[in-house]
């Protein structure tokens, strides 16, 4: 770890990203007009969590991401940047005007899945409540808010309908991908080759029965079960995870989660719906953040 802030600098020239995050941090705070710093995964959850009420995601924020690659970006970076600047003398003098959020993802304890943060380090992170900030707009009284301003009450119904079968159908899917998933985090054995993308299994199409491609979701849950079968470890954490998932379906990956919501949208106005278009929504949105901040 860096010991002062020419180390650090050297380091950056040197090293590839994240290391970049905290040099954008170090120049940002120079301006004293600006009174928080957010480090998040990317650029989605910057256009998120700026829309929402929370003074320290909104007012004078200055927000930190790292654009993903392979091994150095998303969650990954928040972290190393989060260890760096506490660990830094020179870094640490506003380490108080620090937010660092991350998805939860199917870390319930953050601690399982990287090498960044530890036990003593939890409090200072803000997860979402759910799988990641997509999650939010699938709570019950968020889904009322964006079909009234649709002028869409009528198809809520139809949507809890259409939201049940997903659940349901799904369920097992995600279960398994959330333990080979663990698996391929923590080094524990696990031959999972992935055949069949979120994108092209969950292509959904409201005019069809099933509305999304449900033979592909099969294979691959074949696949998955397979890659887990006779090992007691990864087989009851699926049992757990799929137990949880089917009571608290803010689980599902917030980006197929929130695709299932943006589809059917488009399906009943038939016409476009951006991911900004619904963003704009956020504001007038029940965004429950425990925030959390960091210690000088």
């Amino acid at each position: 770890m860096a010991t002062d802030f020419k180390t650090l600098f050297k380091q950056s020239m040197e090293s590839p990203p994240p290391i970049g995050m905290v040099m954008k941090y170090n120049v940002a705070r120079v301006d004293e007009s600006n009174k928080h710093f957010v480090f998040v995964e990317g650029s989605s959850d910057k256009k998120f969590y700026e829309k929402t009420k929370y003074n320290e995601l909104n007012d004078h924020t200055v927000y930190i991401f790292q654009a993903y690659s392979e091994n150095n970006g998303g969650k990954e970076a928040v972290f190393y940047a989060y260890r760096q600047i506490k660990e830094n003398k020179d870094l640490q003098k506003d380490a108080g005007k620090c937010v660092y959020i991350v998805d939860k993802d199917w870390d319930l304890t953050l601690r399982s899945t990287n090498k960044w943060v530890n036990k003593k380090d939890e409090p200072f992170i803000t997860m979402t409540k759910g799988h990641s900030m997509e999650c939010y707009f699938l709570e019950k009284e968020n889904v009322q808010r964006i079909f009234e301003h649709y002028s869409l009450t009528d198809k809520i119904a139809e949507f809890a309908d259409f939201e049940r079968k997903f659940v349901d159908l799904s369920l097992e899917y995600w279960a398994l991908k959330s333990t080979v998933q663990y698996a391929m985090k923590t080094n524990v054995r696990c031959r999972y080759r992935k055949k069949h993308s979120f994108n092209e299994i969950f292509a959904f199409d409201f005019s069809k029965e099933p509305f999304f491609k449900r033979q592909l979701m099969d294979e691959e849950i074949c696949i998955m079960k397979e890659a887990i079968k006779d090992n007691e470890q990864l087989e009851r954490y699926c049992s757990i995870w799929k137990e949880k998932i089917k009571n608290e379906p803010r689980y599902i990956r917030g980006h197929d989660y929130f695709n299932f919501l943006q589809m059917y949208l488009e399906f009943v106005l038939s016409r476009k719906v951006t991911e900004n278009e619904l963003f704009e929504l956020v504001y007038n949105m029940n965004v429950d953040i425990d925030i959390k901040r960091s210690v000088s």
